[in-house]
């Protein structure tokens, strides 16, 4: 029956009650007295429909009342202190854009894409106010609109992101990143050039876009601004000719600061998933300090040319092989590609193509997998730099206090709020201590000698304290391997360079699949034998001198 006029459930309460303590909201047991709206809830994830419908309300109410077809008045305000205006000149490119953009998509979605174009170009213009105004603020006078004005990739650019907010509310697969830029015949770093700007001049812009944005620079980041046919290269020899010049101090043009904030980003980018993969390999830190400081020799200059035409992932797997095999100790496991792969496949967006077709010497070869790279491409570029390195790291490691080591620390140091897993415990021994993820009957035979609290026996314990107690510390032997090998000439063979995986000689020719590179079941026998080419004796703490 219905309960008595008066009296609530106990799993609701009345709606004067809420009324009285200021909250209109009925109350359950399933119900947040928070609303969506309050911090509380600001820690929830949107989900893609939801931050696609945000998206599209956020975008018809940034453009109301922003023509389309013509300047608005505060633009023409800006106009006017060209020596000749350039509204129609930026129409006629907008217009010869958006025929692109229709040709690209056909007679299907003709009719869409004409509601689309007019929504971008009314966010560009609404965007290219914002974009002149900032500067404004920043020089201090308009003495730069006609230059900037007169940019046409600029413009360019600036309407493709604008497309691309387009595109990606409307979830236009067929358009969106990369496609736009193809499309609209840009280059990855002329796009990645006025990302960071949009995204800063529009504050309202939602997190979604925002997300979406951030995925699109790091693409560019890590391997498509690299491309063997970007412009970057020759605008970063031009500006390694300019640091070595004497005029050099005189000042740096805008040009000269976006390339040194590329590379930052870079740096960045590599930093986090150099962390992030060594904490997965558990490596030790001076291993670490030293993997960063190779990878800093590529992206600011010496090595640079190894990124050409290849992924950022590959140089770090490559830096990563190279510094373990030479700083091996003998009671360690030896690091294999093998590892390394497999680690690196559980990163986010880590795609099998990176490690099965790398670019080799000439462009019209055909690409090889990422152990043919180190040995016949990568080796000879960084052998001396990785004995440099490892020398200085060895003098620091005998210094009161190691440089080479905090500072880089210090520069790939996690993000505050961010838990590293596996957790260093002890200072000057590498002990890690991580949350069980395997169940034991699941573990390899390397995975069996990693000590469980609570499961595994006393005796596992015992041979862990007894293995630090003997450890060594010197690390002489790893020393003497690297100017062992830096006695090898450096355009000899690649397997001279530097101590191959046994079982994959560099010159042997291997039969590659149609599309280059090697196939699956081919790159895992390979991989295998990288691993057993240097067997570990799990009876004592040795292994093997193949290495």
């Amino acid at each position: 029956g219905a309960m008595p006029r008066g009296v609530t459930s106990p799993c609701r309460s009345s709606s004067a009650a809420c009324a009285r303590s200021g909250n209109a909201v009925l109350m359950t047991p399933l119900r947040d007295p928070n609303p969506p709206s309050s911090p509380a809830h600001s820690h929830l994830m949107a989900t893609p429909m939801s931050g696609q419908l945000e998206c599209v309300g956020w975008l018809r109410a940034a453009v109301r009342g922003v023509p389309a077809e013509e300047a608005s008045e505060a633009l023409a305000g800006y106009f006017a202190h060209c020596s000749a205006s350039p509204a129609e000149a930026i129409e006629q490119r907008l217009d010869g854009l958006c025929d692109k953009l229709r040709a690209a998509a056909g007679e299907y979605e003709a009719e869409e894409i004409d509601e689309q174009c007019v929504l971008g170009r009314r966010l560009y213009h609404k965007m290219l106010l914002a974009f002149l105004e900032s500067e404004e603020r920043r020089l201090q006078h308009g003495h730069f609109v006609e230059t900037l004005l007169s940019q046409g990739i600029f413009h360019s650019s600036l309407f493709a992101c604008c497309m691309e907010c387009v595109f990606a509310s409307y979830c236009m697969q067929s358009s969106v990143f990369p496609q736009i830029m193809h499309t609209l015949d840009l280059s990855p770093f002329d796009l990645y050039k006025v990302i960071d700007p949009f995204v800063k001049h529009e504050p309202s812009l939602p997190q979604y876009l925002r997300v979406h944005f951030r995925e699109v620079e790091v693409k560019i980041l890590e391997h498509m601004a690299w491309a063997l046919e970007s412009p970057l290269h020759a605008q970063l020899r031009e500006y390694d000719a300019l640091l070595a010049s004497p005029e050099a101090a005189g000042g740096e043009s805008r040009a000269a600061t976006a390339l040194e904030q590329f590379l930052k980003k870079v740096k960045y980018l590599a930093a986090s998933r150099v962390n992030d993969l060594c904490l997965r390999l558990l490596l030790r830190k001076e291993l670490v300090a030293q993997i960063w400081e190779c990878i800093k020799v590529v992206v600011e200059g010496p090595a640079r040319h190894l990124m050409r035409g290849r992924h950022l992932d590959q140089i770090i797997m490559c830096t990563i092989y190279g510094v373990c095999k030479v700083n091996k100790r003998q009671e360690e496991a030896p690091k294999t590609f093998r590892d390394i792969i497999e680690q690196y496949k559980r990163q986010d967006k880590a795609a099998a193509k990176v490690f099965r077709e790398v670019r080799m010497g000439d462009a019209g070869e055909p690409p090889q997998d990422i152990i043919a790279f180190y040995n016949k491409i990568f080796i000879p570029a960084m052998k001396d730099h990785l004995l440099r390195i490892l020398d200085a790291s060895r003098k620091q490691q005998r210094s009161p206090c190691s440089t080479l080591q905090s500072t880089a620390e210090s520069e790939i140091r996690p993000p505050s709020g961010v838990l590293a897993s596996p957790q260093r415990v002890l200072g000057d021994r590498d002990v890690f201590v991580s949350h069980p993820r395997t169940p034991v009957a699941a573990m390899t035979p390397r995975t069996r000698t990693l000590y469980a609290f609570g499961d595994s026996p006393s005796g596992g314990l015992l041979r862990i304290n007894h293995q630090l107690a003997s450890q060594p510390r010197d690390g002489s032997d790893a020393a003497n391997a690297l100017r062992a090998l830096s006695t090898t000439p450096s355009h000899g063979a690649a397997s001279a360079a530097m101590p191959a995986p046994a079982a994959v000689p560099a010159p042997v020719e291997r039969k590659r699949s149609h599309e280059g590179g090697m196939s699956k079941k081919q790159l895992q026998r390979r991989l295998a034998d990288d691993g057993a080419a240097i067997p570990v004796d799990r009876s004592s703490s040795h292994g093997s001198s193949s290495g």
